[in-house]
């Protein structure tokens, strides 16, 4: 009779025990946050490549005329071709646009006042990430580069005179001139759910 108590009594303390190892891992696993930061930029990556691929593409059959023809027909389009599943939005935005619909709203358009201050100040301006209606929004600055001064450029010394007869033809209020290399073009705005069913990357 002793030893059947003392068998439950090891039994029931045995039982007692904090599960530790299995908190630990469930608590990692909820602690665990999505890298929304590296995400929107991936996806921002994959339109710039498929954009900036069918951009030279243009401008290698075309010129310059060519690769105006192709942003006026086809930019938007094919950016917004890579909107899927979790990526509810992406698009591009700037305070001296070209196109009409890519005009920014007032949280835009603060991110790039703060990312021209620091290529202002010598500074690389980085990404950032903000929620947003139960959804988060990651903005990605698009610094020019010479290639783009054939279009963006200055209308005196950079975009060619039949050129510069395109861009008021097809975007009469146009405002996409005057850059310099390393001056904020625009920038990426990716609309992602907060929630996203699928994802790689996470933070340690």
């Amino acid at each position: 009779m002793k030893q059947l108590m003392l068998i439950a009594t090891i039994l029931f303390l045995v039982a007692c025990q904090p599960q530790t190892k299995q908190q630990s891992s469930e608590t990692v696993t909820e602690a665990a946050e999505i890298d929304y930061l590296s995400l929107g930029q991936q996806h921002a990556q994959k339109a710039q490549q498929k954009l900036g691929g069918n951009l030279k593409k243009a401008m290698q059959a075309s010129g310059p005329v060519g690769a105006l023809h192709f942003c006026h027909e086809q930019a938007i389009p094919l950016t917004q071709s890579v909107v899927a599943g979790d990526l509810l939005d992406l698009k591009r935005v700037s305070d001296k646009n070209r196109n009409p619909d890519n005009v920014p709203n007032a949280d835009e358009l603060n991110y790039i006042k703060q990312a021209k201050a620091r290529l202002a100040a010598g500074e690389k301006p980085s990404g950032e990430v903000r929620e947003a209606n139960g959804r988060m929004v990651g903005y990605y600055p698009i610094v020019s580069q010479p290639g783009c001064l054939q279009c963006h450029g200055s209308t005196k010394t950079d975009i060619a005179p039949e050129t510069l007869q395109a861009i008021k033809e097809r975007y009469p209020n146009d405002k996409a001139t005057g850059f310099d290399v390393n001056q904020l073009r625009g920038i990426w705005v990716v609309t992602m759910s907060k929630h996203p069913s699928q994802h790689p990357l996470k933070n340690p």
